[in-house]
């Protein structure tokens, strides 16, 4: 091998020796997309509505207006007209009202007596259990056709009836008006007055018995005449 064939060779390997090792490229983790922040929604809470004195009651009355319309012959009252006696329940007067006015039960029972009944036309008697006791409501001068049957059982605040009309068969020819009466216990009474006030103890105050059973009785009365 001559001297330039040997030079050749040494320059080959000096260059070999200099040039850099190839670094296989390090793999580099995928970048976390950026999320643009939601604000959180304000929560509005779910607020249950207000119970009304009469929802919050075990009780509720009989027809709408009660204390408003409670203005002629009321429990107790001594009368002397087509009748005489003391008055055993409420009237509750509907003479300037013409259509249809609904007839609800005070609370959960069941009805026991469904019949035309003279001085009252039609009736209905629903017994219900409150408080342990059980509690007999008489409501009169009912359109009958509309009043729920014997044996129905019923829940507060159902429609049970509509009122008869004025001077009509379903209210004994009486002027449009509830009557309704409480008794505890389950005797049948349609008795609408009795002769003394001593004969009142077998029947419940109605004002008192709404009262005692959660429902304001303080609302003012308005000034009205029975038709």
């Amino acid at each position: 091998m001559n001297h330039r064939t040997l030079f050749a060779a040494a320059i080959v390997l000096l260059l070999s020796a200099c040039a850099p090792t190839p670094v296989a490229p390090v793999s580099q983790p995928a970048p976390t997309p950026t999320v643009a922040s939601t604000a959180t929604p304000t929560h509005t809470p779910t607020v249950a509505p207000t119970a009304t004195p009469e929802s919050a009651s075990a009780v509720v009355f009989p027809i709408a207006d009660y204390l408003a319309r409670r203005t002629f012959k009321v429990f107790g009252q001594y009368v002397q007209d087509r009748f005489r006696g003391y008055h055993t329940g409420d009237d509750i007067e509907y003479g300037d009202i013409s259509g249809e006015v609904p007839v609800y039960a005070i609370t959960d029972g069941q009805v026991v007596v469904r019949q035309w009944v003279s001085g009252y036309g039609g009736v209905l008697v629903i017994r219900y259990r409150i408080n342990g006791k059980t509690i007999s409501a008489l409501y009169g001068h009912l359109k009958l056709s509309s009043a729920k049957a014997v044996g129905s059982k019923i829940k507060k605040g159902e429609t049970i009836a509509i009122l008869g009309d004025a001077n009509s068969h379903d209210t004994d020819g009486e002027r449009k008006h509830l009557h309704f009466q409480l008794w505890e216990g389950t005797a049948i009474r349609f008795a609408g007055y009795v002769a003394t006030k001593n004969g009142l103890k077998d029947y419940l105050d109605p004002m008192q018995f709404f009262e005692q059973h959660g429902l304001n009785v303080t609302s003012p009365t308005k000034t009205m005449s029975p038709s």
